[in-house]
């Protein structure tokens, strides 16, 4: 079995859910550290944790980085440490089966071409999460669009896949990929960052896999996201179109999102998710200029 793994959770004001996660990966095979950052609380999260957990190296950063920049200041440190692997790990995931990292770095460790790989993950009630992502494109963002209109939920792949990108809930990642490539995109904040690391790290050779071993479960809300959580993830889908597919894919997928929202907001009578979404998407293409 492959060591030289260093743990990195991001914590921001759910120190309950950080304390279960850190505890559980107590049970990792193969886990040489645990680096905690905390995304400046305005709570009593640092103090907590500090109590809680003396062995672990806490980072607490003086602005709240997002889920990108606070990763990547624990990704920094395990580095430093000379990790092997890093296993980024969202604070409401708990391992339940700690094998699972020891088959993940086993299975980087033998292929000099994988450099991320993703678990399968499980809610609480047992129902599998889909957690394969899709480079983003137009054609995905319609696709999509038509599979949300039809129902139903996609499943993971029942065998070890070669994927476009696997998602950060819980995520290895090998030493010489980061050495490579520089961590997530702070531009991101949350939501989209995997894909785009992945899209980087295939430009310089290496592949994401996804290996179907359970240990993992994801104490995380099943559904839709809402609100803000939806407002950043188009608007990260699109800075991903104009970055790595070109402007004419990111104007076209942006408009498409747009006439989205807009229909929305019809149907319920309101003007909020227009407005929201076409400030959001303004600094994308300020960005993208």
């Amino acid at each position: 079995m492959t060591g030289g793994i260093v743990a990195v959770v991001l914590n921001y004001e759910r120190a309950d859910d950080t304390i279960r996660c850190v505890r559980s990966l107590r049970a990792v095979h193969g886990l040489e550290g645990v680096i905690v950052v905390d995304n400046a609380s305005r709570d009593d999260s640092v103090e907590r944790l500090r109590q809680e957990f003396p062995e672990v190296e806490l980072v607490a950063s003086a602005e709240n980085r997002g889920y990108t920049g606070g990763n990547n200041l624990g990704i920094r440190q395990a580095l430093a440490r000379r990790a092997r692997f890093v296993l980024v790990v969202n604070n409401d995931v708990e391992v339940v089966d700690g094998r699972f990292a020891g088959v993940l770095a086993d299975r980087l460790a033998a292929d000099p071409r994988a450099g991320i790989a993703g678990p399968l993950v499980r809610y609480p009630d047992g129902t599998e999460q889909d957690t394969v992502e899709r480079f983003p494109s137009f054609g995905l963002a319609a696709r999509l669009a038509l599979a949300h209109r039809a129902g139903g939920r996609r499943r993971p792949p029942a065998a070890e896949s070669e994927v476009d990108a696997v998602n950060g809930a819980c995520l290895l990642l090998k030493r010489e990929l980061l050495d490579q490539v520089d961590g997530f995109d702070e531009g991101y904040f949350m939501y989209g960052e995997e894909a785009d690391l992945a899209w980087r790290a295939r430009r310089k050779g290496w592949t994401s896999i996804f290996v179907p071993v359970p240990g993992v479960v994801h104490h995380h809300e099943l559904g839709e996201q809402r609100d803000e959580g939806a407002l950043l993830s188009r608007r990260n889908f699109v800075r991903f179109c104009f970055l790595h597919r070109g402007r004419a894919s990111g104007a076209a997928t942006a408009l498409f999102f747009l006439a989205g929202a807009a229909g929305r907001d019809l149907r319920h009578g309101q003007r909020r998710e227009l407005p929201a979404l076409w400030g959001a998407l303004r600094w994308v293409w300020g960005e993208s200029r």
